[in-house]
């Protein structure tokens, strides 16, 4: 009866590893469909055809495909075109795969000084400040694909351990387990806390000349201040068409969801 329990498992865990060898080679393969399209946006940004360019990584995009350098080449092509809202707005969704890259953040401050509104941020409590910048280091997608990795070597330690019989491998494989359960399951973790980051803190660009923001969602609300293309607002609440916004100096009010688009 042991001996056939042990037989089943070992099928399960075969299936899983086989499993998560094809998600990791589905996601290689969908990068690698779109080495053509990106090399023509490429090619017709050098060439200083920024439109084409736009167009050619806007229909990537829009077939649901996410990487820092789509973005931040989509960016520096609207900037290019002087279309600095949809330039910021690249240029954040790239951020959100890559925090820390000198030259995004050199151009995102660029493209940020051609917009008129310009706010002072509230303090944050620095631990929670880094906690959310450790977390944003890397895309929940990254986060996932190390938390399979792991849990595909994870799963091969477990396997030593279980098959073979030298003691010293043994040991070897069953700190091994530990370590990679550990790293997995604190991976899927974070890339579960990115995401719910992302949800909770959903970023929007203005993207209307100037937008009246009002006290209520409805056009009869009192006007409270306006801001202006290319300003980035949090969304705080969706209510029929109206959405509650929060800017980086505290103010909050509503706007037509029309006129800003997500990050």
């Amino acid at each position: 009866m042991v001996k056939i329990w042990w037989f089943r498992n070992s099928k399960k865990m075969k299936k899983i590893f086989f499993l998560n060898l094809f998600l990791l080679m589905n996601i290689l393969a969908t990068a690698a469909d779109f080495s053509k399209e990106l090399k023509e946006a490429e090619d017709a940004y050098n060439a200083g055809q920024y439109q084409e360019a736009i167009t050619t990584y806007e229909e990537i995009v829009n077939q649901g495909f996410e990487a820092f350098e789509l973005y931040y080449n989509l960016g520096n092509a609207y900037f290019k075109s002087e279309n600095f809202a949809a330039a910021i707005l690249n240029y954040e969704r790239a951020k959100n795969l890559d925090p820390d890259q000198e030259d995004l953040l050199f151009n995102l401050s660029l493209a940020q000084e051609n917009t008129v509104d310009k706010f002072d941020k509230l303090p944050e409590l620095s631990v929670a400040k880094w906690y959310k910048s450790f977390i944003n280091s890397l895309s929940s997608n990254v986060w996932s694909i190390i938390s399979m990795v792991t849990f595909v070597v994870f799963l091969a330690a477990l396997s030593i351990f279980l098959f073979l019989y030298d003691l010293q491998i043994k040991r070897i494989a069953i700190w091994a387990t530990l370590v990679f359960f550990i790293l997995c399951g604190t991976t899927f973790i974070f890339a579960y806390q990115q995401k719910k980051f992302a949800n909770e803190n959903l970023e929007a660009i203005v993207f209307e000349p100037s937008v009246t923001v009002k006290s209520m969602p409805d056009d009869n609300g009192t006007r409270l201040f306006v801001i202006h293309e290319g300003t980035k607002v949090k969304v705080m609440e969706i209510k029929e068409g109206w959405k509650k916004i929060k800017l980086s100096d505290g103010n909050v009010g509503w706007l037509k969801g029309e006129t800003i688009q997500e990050i």
